[in-house]
């Protein structure tokens, strides 16, 4: 039985430090503007301002633009979901253990890469990078996140995670949001919303990892189904979530695989609760796995997760009928589908059934764009609202049997 969508309640803090939504008037500074939670933000250098109920830099500008604010706590997990921009001369990220303008952490996606840098007494040094191997494109919405402990710098955006270890700043407590424009005409090129901040062990962290319908790809920025499970969570008193979102375009089970040790580096024993929704497969399939295989990857990777200590939610898989999709995919689907049912709890703690709900996961309802985009394979708004109800209640029932 599906529970009725919650009322709004007021966010409990709970080892949250920190929010921020943006919503004001445009062009209003952010030094000028109140947090949703936390303190107050203090633009060290440059001009960030609000626009359309985002963070951005002001237009036509040549300039690092960074604001921070103080929760306190040098150790913290900074999240920020970001429109990022490929042209190399623009940037969109965080800062942390900022003392000034001239001396922080800058975490930022920049000319398509994941970048760790250290700037001391104005002067930037680039720490550590990676590319991601699914191309950064002009306009992508992506959640960055960062985890600062001890010397240990952590930074992961599009599935890729950059490393650092140092002491610089180490004990320094603000953080908060760089967005470079060094070509001018910035505003709106490079944006930020959903800025939070973490500092303790008193909230659940929830981690999303599959493909594009995970990252969000075809619905607007906060209605993607990771978005708003956590949200809803948070409202039906829950307390403090940390979403992490690691979903990445044409995702195959393999890919997350190789990507098991920069996601389960996220668990931590020591919070409330540590829950992975694991949606994958249908890539799989689409590029040639047999049923047999795709499940048994599936199955493998889910055990993996649960070893570590994440409490799984196995999520079954949606029909398909873009160009390409083979011709035995939706008996392969099937077999899959009717395979995670019957076996579930032999890999994981729950189950989101969302192919068997009669909107979204029979053959043919890929066809009808209430909740399908044209391209038959990725979810509008109204069919990411249907997955939301089928994730938010399968980790109740986690909640409920605890």
């Amino acid at each position: 039985m599906l529970i009725a969508p919650p009322k709004l309640m007021p966010r409990l803090l709970g080892g949250g430090a920190a929010l921020d939504r943006f919503v004001g008037s445009d062009a209003t500074l952010l030094s000028s503007h109140t947090p949703d939670l936390g303190g107050s933000w203090t633009n060290i250098e440059g001009a960030n301002q609000l626009l359309s109920n985002y963070a951005t830099a002001p237009a036509a500008s040549d300039a690092w633009h960074s604001s921070s604010m103080d929760p306190g706590s040098a150790d913290v997990i900074l999240s920020a979901d970001l429109r990022v921009d490929s042209n190399a001369s623009r940037a969109a990220g965080l800062i942390a253990r900022a003392s000034d303008g001239n001396n922080l952490w800058m975490l930022n996606i920049y000319g398509g890469n994941v970048i760790i840098w250290d700037r001391v007494t104005g002067s930037f040094t680039q720490r550590a990078s990676t590319t991601p191997g699914n191309a950064i494109a002009d306009g992508d919405i992506i959640q960055a996140i960062a985890v600062l402990s001890g010397t240990s710098i952590r930074f992961t955006a599009r599935g890729e995670l950059a490393t650092f270890t140092s002491s610089f700043n180490q004990t320094v407590t603000k953080h908060g949001l760089s967005l470079g424009t060094l070509a001018g005409a910035g505003r709106g090129n490079v944006l930020a919303d959903n800025f939070e901040v973490f500092t303790g062990t008193s909230y659940a962290l929830v981690a999303f990892d599959g493909d594009s319908i995970t990252r969000g790809l075809g619905t607007s920025l906060n209605h993607s189904f990771p978005f708003q499970v956590v949200e809803q969570l948070e409202q039906l008193g829950y307390g403090r979530c940390l979403r992490v979102n690691l979903g990445v375009d044409a995702q195959t089970i393999a890919n997350m695989s190789t990507d098991a040790a920069a996601t389960d580096a996220f668990y931590n024993g020591s919070l409330r609760r540590n829950v992975i929704v694991v949606f994958a497969g249908t890539n799989d399939l689409y590029f040639g796995a047999t049923a047999t295989d795709t499940y048994n990857a599936l199955v493998s990777y889910c055990q993996a997760r649960q070893t570590t200590g994440w409490e799984v939610v196995v999520v079954t898989m949606l029909p398909r009928s873009s160009a390409g999709t083979p011709a035995g995919f939706e008996t392969a689907r099937g077999t899959v589908n009717g395979n995670i049912r019957s076996n579930w709890r032999t890999f994981a703690d729950a189950i989101a059934d969302i192919a068997a709900d009669g909107r979204i996961g029979d053959s043919g309802d890929e066809l009808d764009t209430t909740y399908y985009n044209a391209d038959k394979v990725h979810l509008v708004d109204a069919g990411h609202d249907v997955v939301t109800e089928h994730v938010r209640n399968a980790i109740m029932t986690l909640i409920a049997t605890q």
